[in-house]
C-alpha cells in the first residue's frame, strides 16, 4: 500500500485510531466488540471533542451503546453495504448532508465518520463531503491520503476522482 506522508503499516495496527482528515472531520474503524475497550475508546473520541459520529455499517450499530455512556454526542447513521460494489446517489447524498449539517450547525462541531476497518466506506464519504465542501478534487485526496493510513476507491459511480488516471490515485494514495 502507497501512502503519503506515512508509514505504511498493516491495517491491524492502526484501524480504531483516529485519523483526522481535517480540523472538524475524522475517519476510523468502528468500536472495538470488547466494551471495555470500546468504552475506552468512546472516552477518547469524548476527549477528542467529537460531537457527532457518522457510522456507516449496516451489518452493526453502537448507537445505545453511544446514546447510554456519550449521551451529549450525536449519533447519525447511514448504513450501507460493505461488498465492494457501487454505493447509491441516494446513500452519498443523504450522508453527505448530515455530515455537512452536523459541521454547519456549529464551529465548534467535529464529526467521526467511521465503517468497520475505516478503509473504504469511511473514507470515501469523508472525500464526498470535502466535495460538498468545496474542496478541489485532487486537493481532497491528497488530504484524506495524508492523514488516513490507507484506504481504497472511492465507489461511488459519479465521484469526480474515478475520472483521474490511475497513476495520479497511486500517487495521492489510493491502493491500486
Amino acid at each position: 500500500m502507497k501512502t503519503i506522508g506515512i508509514e505504511t503499516k498493516q491495517p491491524e495496527s492502526w484501524w480504531r485510531e483516529l485519523c483526522w482528515v481535517t480540523d472538524r472531520i475524522c475517519v476510523t474503524g468502528d468500536l472495538n466488540s470488547d466494551r471495555i475497550k470500546a468504552l475506552e475508546q468512546l472516552d477518547g473520541w469524548v476527549e477528542a471533542g467529537v460531537t457527532h459520529i457518522a457510522d456507516v455499517r449496516a451489518e452493526w450499530s453502537d448507537e445505545a451503546f453511544v446514546n447510554h455512556y456519550a449521551p451529549n454526542m450525536k449519533y447519525l447513521y447511514f448504513p450501507t453495504h460493505d461488498n465492494g460494489g457501487l454505493q447509491s446517489d441516494h446513500w452519498f447524498d443523504h450522508a453527505v448532508d448530515g455530515i455537512v449539517s452536523a459541521l454547519a450547525e456549529n464551529p465548534q462541531h467535529k464529526v467521526l465518520i467511521h465503517c468497520h476497518m475505516g478503509v473504504n466506506r469511511a473514507p470515501t464519504l469523508a472525500l464526498a463531503a470535502l466535495l460538498e465542501l468545496g474542496w478541489d478534487a485532487l486537493d481532497a485526496m491528497e488530504q484524506i491520503a495524508d492523514y488516513q493510513h490507507s484506504f481504497v476507491l472511492p465507489c461511488h459511480p459519479s465521484a469526480p476522482s474515478m475520472m483521474l488516471p490511475r497513476s495520479v490515485l497511486c500517487q495521492v494514495g489510493f491502493r491500486c
